[in-house]
């Protein structure tokens, strides 16, 4: 969705990295039975870089910074038409984020239910996505979009 159709699931699918750290690519099966478990989890921004420019496609991580910073670097690339994965809980759930110690000795904080989504626009009120899950088009207020973001350390990737 997000490449606008410049590549199929498929393709990406078959370039991504595995990894148990989703920093560094797909942790678990992608075609898990049952979704928002810590097993077979997903991959985050960086790890999917890696996928995208296996394929070509170039991205910009946003990751860590201030909340500040990335509420206003996501209106200034919605404003330059470029198409923002955005990191949340499937449906803004509430979550308690998890520290998992992986086999090299390190530690990366899981979210259950992690879920990415398409931002598409943003007013005053908050922005509003579009949810691959269930092809639907949902909204999030700020302090909705703020809280979210924060279980992920304001995790996007931006495609231009």
């Amino acid at each position: 969705m997000a490449t606008r159709g410049a590549i199929t699931e498929a393709q990406l699918s078959a370039v991504m990295p595995r990894s148990e750290n989703p920093f560094e690519g797909f942790r678990g099966r992608m075609d898990a039975p049952y979704y928002g478990g810590l097993t077979d989890y997903g991959v985050y921004a960086q790890g999917l870089q890696k996928g995208l420019r296996a394929l070509g496609i170039q991205s910009q991580v946003l990751y860590g910074q201030s909340y500040d910073a990335f509420r206003d670097a996501i209106l200034a690339h919605l404003r330059a038409n470029r198409a923002v994965i955005w990191w949340h809980t499937w449906r803004d759930s509430y979550q308690t984020p998890v520290m998992v110690k992986l086999s090299d000795g390190t530690s990366v904080k899981l979210v259950p239910y992690e879920h990415t989504s398409v931002i598409v626009g943003a007013n005053e009120h908050g922005i509003t996505y579009h949810d691959p899950y269930d092809a639907t088009v949902r909204f999030a207020a700020w302090d909705t979009f703020r809280r979210v973001s924060a279980y992920f350390d304001n995790m996007a990737l931006v495609i231009p």
